[in-house]
């Protein structure tokens, strides 16, 4: 080859350039995103409660390895400006007139794996808040300007979810026995809780394999509602709704082999649940009077979901 120039010959006379290490294989190069930056802002909120004009509700936070805690606000003092209504705040930042997001539980990991997705670890009386820890405890504490907790019960292999304060100051629960932790040797009931004179667990249900939905009737009454549904059925499939009464022990199956979900008593004490026996879940209640099941608005819609967690 003839150069043009005595530059360009003495350029390609040159050593060849140092190669260039081959690139990493997919998913292993570096990144200024880690995961941390990606699920930091997945704040988590659930099971929300409304009692006495206070919201509760859970917070599950990434930037705390995944803590979960209590939150609040009292919208009785709350100056309602149009522009916080409907929005989040995270706890400790005002919302409007002053008022605050207060976190209940600071010093908690607050949630519960009763059936392994767990929900519902809280329950609000009308002076305490009973939670269920992610160590297997369960505690309570006076709800005030701060709360201070006390455990109740501390097995590491009992755990709690779901149910009501009762206006004895029980608790009424979902319990999950894992004394003898094989899958099948685990045991669920709804028990009773009393914290007079020390505490002392009452089992209220027991024999089928598992639980959901404990609700209470109402102040001056025993009865209680539940659902109950055995394996391998979930309960999306085929479940049974029972009314219980806590001083007797007698119980009635109201409803079965139907997905029964969302159980709840109207303030005057009657039986409401989504119930999916044409195929969609659809609104019933129960006539104790005609001992029958009533459809409220029949509708080949979905009024409701899966329960993948204990909970309303």
């Amino acid at each position: 080859l003839a150069f043009a120039s005595p530059r360009l010959a003495s350029l390609s006379m040159t050593s060849p350039a140092e190669p260039h290490p081959p690139p990493p294989a997919p998913g292993f190069w570096g990144s200024p995103i880690t995961p941390d930056h990606v699920v930091e802002g997945g704040l988590r909120l659930s099971d929300v409660r409304l009692s006495g004009g206070v919201v509760f509700w859970r917070e599950s936070r990434p930037k705390e390895k995944g803590r979960g805690t209590v939150c609040s606000f009292d919208t009785n003092n709350w100056g309602g400006k149009t522009e916080t209504k409907g929005t989040v705040l995270n706890a400790g930042t005002s919302a409007s007139g002053g008022d605050t997001i207060k976190e209940v539980t600071p010093a908690l990991n607050v949630g519960s794996r009763v059936q392994e997705y767990g929900g519902s670890p809280f329950l609000i009386g009308k002076s305490q808040i009973v939670v269920s820890t992610k160590s297997g405890d369960l505690q309570c504490g006076k709800l005030g300007p701060t709360t201070s907790f006390s455990t109740i019960v501390s097995s590491g292999k009992l755990r709690f979810a779901d149910g009501f304060v009762h206006e004895d100051g029980s608790l009424v629960m979902i319990c999950e026995d894992h004394t003898e932790n094989a899958p099948d040797k685990v045991k669920t009931s709804i028990v009773r809780i009393h914290q007079q004179n020390g505490t002392r667990i009452e089992t209220v249900a027991e024999g089928r394999d598992f639980y959901h939905s404990p609700r209470w009737k109402g102040p001056g009454s025993a009865t209680i509602a539940y659902v109950a549904y055995d394996h391998p059925n979930m309960p999306w499939d085929k479940t049974s709704l029972y009314l219980h009464d806590m001083t007797t022990g007698g119980k009635e199956c109201i409803a079965e082999d139907h997905s029964i979900v969302q159980v709840k008593f109207s303030p005057r004490g009657k039986l409401f649940w989504m119930d999916d026996r044409t195929g969609f879940w659809n609104l019933y209640y129960y006539n104790e009077a005609e001992r029958k099941v009533i459809p409220v608005f029949p509708s080949q819609t979905d009024m409701a979901g899966p329960p993948w967690e204990a909970g309303p």
